[in-house]
């Protein structure tokens, strides 16, 4: 995603639910005296699928908030890696 190249994918969200037709992907050329051809192989777009479900939105409570506001300090505390070496855990995927 957002590699350089002489063209630029714009971002965006495709809705294929019911849509079953190809997808064409709107680009920007960087270069606009660019001429040739792209090579066979080059990455055009990264497809990222995800699972949509309804949902309800909710607004936090004030113990929600603090408890944020703590991790947010804890974050602070180490420059390098902070959310690596305090939060993150090695997931399995199977």
């Amino acid at each position: 995603m957002h590699r350089e190249s002489v063209f630029t994918i714009l971002d965006g969200i495709v809705d294929t639910d019911q849509y079953k037709a190809p997808v064409n992907f709107p680009f920007v050329l960087n270069d606009t005296k660019w001429e040739g051809i792209i090579p066979a192989g080059t990455p055009m777009a990264q497809v990222i699928p995800f699972k949509r479900e309804s949902w309800e939105h909710k607004i936090g409570s004030d113990k929600e908030r603090i408890e944020q506001d703590k991790i947010t300090k804890k974050l602070k505390t180490l420059f390098f890696n902070s959310y690596k070496r305090q939060f993150w855990s090695r997931k399995e995927y199977r």
